[in-house]
């Protein structure tokens, strides 16, 4: 058997990309003949025992207690279990500290928390977790870590992790890339889309502020937003004063939040922090390129000049810039947009939970990733940002 532990899961109404990814490959592995037992916390109207697609979801107690439940339900199980991971996602189980020896055990974390801890968490807890982390990824040091990208990899080793020890697993999508001749054609004015949580570190504020800089440099842009906002936070951006460039969808269907990723020129992602960045290769499996932070995750996601651009500094204005270079040649997004279509189809669930089987079974050592296999020919470098409307032939 192996066990998941983790903070939430797939049903969860907090589940966001991590869970998708753990439900995906764990799902997989369950296929093909594993047991998966995963346990978390309980939440609202949720059921204490269920199976979804094969997973056992076991949920017990809440936030803090659940450690204790899931260390009495190891005890009791603890013939079973092949393999115990310790799900990082903010939050995490503590295992070094109190799982019986000889049980195996890894750490499966997405991205690393730092400076998010001062966007989202009051002082003195926001302090505290900061000072915290590096010694909560500290005492996992001596076993496996997985993880989803080559920053977060870094990150650990500056906490002190082996290096020999960390697997950088491959990401996938839940659906297969569409065919780029049955893609719909794009507006002729400039069409930007966020797909994602509305909070601070996600970097809102600063896509509805490069609308604002675009407009007044003369190119009509129109953002659609996508995703729940509460109303207090969608009120404070719609104070940019450019309501009539801003679209609001709110919770949408997969089918719909597709299509306006590839009615879309260009997805902003103005992210502080990620563990990979999905939403970028769901808008590129549907032909749209990216503009993201210079952030980890999205340095791995977003390959500067070929799938997309990395903007040059963490603001609104960097983030302008890089929209108005992308757009002001057409040619070279093109370019960007195949190139971005072509590496998304590599990206599969199947592939991910393949690497997972294959580690599991000790049948590889660090796995090399779709994401470290960049073969393509670079294309030509990128002129620098222009600070001034660029009139171009579309």
């Amino acid at each position: 058997m192996i066990l998941m532990l983790s903070w939430r899961d797939i049903s969860c109404p907090k589940a966001g990309g991590a869970e998708v990814y753990t439900h995906a490959v764990l799902s997989r592995l369950a296929s093909i003949g594993e047991e998966i037992v995963h346990i978390s916390p309980l939440f609202n109207g949720c059921k204490s025992d269920e199976y979804i697609d094969g997973i056992q979801y076991l949920r017990m107690g809440n936030i803090f207690s659940v450690i204790w439940y899931a260390r009495k339900w190891i005890i009791a199980h603890r013939k079973r279990i092949k393999l115990v991971i310790d799900q990082s996602n903010t939050y995490q189980f503590f295992t070094p500290l109190w799982l019986q020896k000889g049980i195996p055990s890894c750490l499966f974390i997405h991205q690393l928390t730092r400076e998010i801890w001062f966007q989202q968490v009051r002082f003195p807890l926001s302090f505290i977790g900061f000072l915290a982390e590096p010694i909560m990824i500290w005492m996992h040091k001596n076993r496996p870590a997985l993880t989803v990208s080559d920053s977060t990899k870094r990150g650990l080793i500056s906490f002190g992790h082996n290096p020999k020890r960390i697997f950088v697993m491959p990401e996938g999508i839940d659906f297969t890339p569409w065919e780029r001749e049955k893609m719909p054609q794009k507006p002729l004015d400039l069409q930007l889309i966020y797909v994602g949580r509305y909070s601070k570190y996600k970097g809102v504020d600063d896509a509805v502020e490069a609308v604002k800089i675009l407009s007044e440099r003369g190119i009509n842009a129109t953002l659609h937003l996508v995703g729940r906002c509460p109303e207090a936070y969608m009120k404070k951006l719609k104070k940019a004063g450019i309501g009539q460039k801003l679209l609001w969808h709110g919770f949408v269907s997969d089918a719909k939040k597709l299509r306006l990723m590839s009615e879309s020129h260009i997805l902003v992602f103005p992210s502080q922090r990620e563990g990979w960045g999905l939403t970028v290769t769901e808008a590129n499996a549907v032909g749209t390129v990216a503009v993201g932070y210079p952030s980890p995750g999205l340095v791995d996601s977003i390959w500067h000049g070929q799938t997309g651009i990395i903007a040059k500094t963490r603001s609104a204005k960097g983030l302008a810039d890089a929209i108005e270079t992308l757009w002001a040649q057409p040619k070279k997004r093109k370019q960007m947009e195949k190139a971005a279509h072509e590496w998304a189809q590599k990206l599969t669930w199947d592939a991910a939970a393949n690497a997972w089987k294959q580690l599991l079974q000790g049948q590889s050592g660090i796995i090399q990733t779709q994401q470290n296999e960049r073969h393509r020919a670079p294309l030509q470098p990128l002129p620098e940002p222009c600070s001034h409307p660029q009139k171009v032939d579309r």
